[in-house]
């Protein structure tokens, strides 16, 4: 059975009226933006360790209930209808981050944010990077303090507080890995959308590095070959014996032939 919103918000219907200048570039960009989350999103799951619970393409059973109004179960979660999963992500995700006022390349790094860890968390974070009160609201402040910084800072500097966040997270041994790929892939697209290049991608959290192991590369060449200095530091001891005993030998010689001259 089809599942059907009861109604469209006075801002659909505004939509469906009346399409601003500039309309179809916001569209388009938001189109191309949940394309790119619903690539992480995948199809349903309920993985024990994700506190969402239940969730197909992104959208948790509990968001889909409050969006369409009644009691869904897990079943019509797995058949979501693709407008639905549309409608919600514009209504609860691109919408409450202003998706339509921010730069392109912006506006979808905000938004995967969103998807991923919350509408208020991603306003709050982009927030702190543009320095203007952390309110968790995107408004005119904030979108005046965002035009003032390129596009590729503001991806690059709010990427990488973001994977600094995730790290700090308790689930990050089990997520971690997803979450890196996730956040590195969406800054390369933002950064294409933005106009600006890949080269600029932040760096990947790297483990604990381990303590050099010893360069023998030139061992060979050295002439010390795998023993190194401990056997370079033998054959200079034995070196020496030799010579000590050579030295005693030829005293002892010295001194018998004045011995047995005087004899004589």
């Amino acid at each position: 059975m089809s599942i059907t919103k009861p109604h469209l918000g006075p801002s659909a219907l505004t939509i469906l009226v009346h399409q601003p200048f500039g309309y179809n570039v916001m569209e388009k960009n938001f189109r191309i933006a949940l394309k790119h989350v619903l690539e992480h999103e995948g199809g349903f799951v309920n993985h024990p360790a994700d506190p969402g619970g239940a969730t197909n393409k992104g959208v948790t059973l509990a968001t889909y209930r409050g969006w369409i109004g009644r009691n869904v179960g897990e079943n019509d979660l797995r058949n979501i209808p693709e407008n639905h999963v549309k409608a919600i992500y514009r209504e609860n995700y691109w919408n409450k981050i202003k998706g339509d006022d921010l730069p392109s390349g912006v506006d979808y790094c905000v938004f995967d944010f969103a998807v991923n860890s919350g509408p208020k968390r991603a306003a709050q974070f982009l927030q702190r990077v543009v320095n203007v009160d952390d309110d968790g609201v995107i408004g005119p402040q904030t979108l005046a303090a965002v035009n003032k910084i390129t596009p590729v800072s503001l991806i690059v500097n709010l990427n990488k507080r973001r994977l600094d966040w995730l790290q700090g997270l308790r689930t990050w041994r089990t997520f971690g890995r997803g979450w890196t790929n996730r956040v590195k892939d969406q800054e390369s697209k933002a950064l294409v959308m933005a106009g600006g290049s890949t080269d600029a991608v932040s760096p990947e959290p790297r483990p604990p590095s381990r303590p050099p192991r010893p360069d023998r590369s030139n061992a060979v060449d050295a002439g010390i070959g795998v023993a190194g200095a401990g056997g370079a530091a033998a054959i200079s001891q034995q070196s020496i014996t030799i010579a000590i005993i050579l030295l005693v030998v030829t005293a002892g010689i010295i001194v018998g032939r004045r011995y047995f001259g005087r004899q004589k």
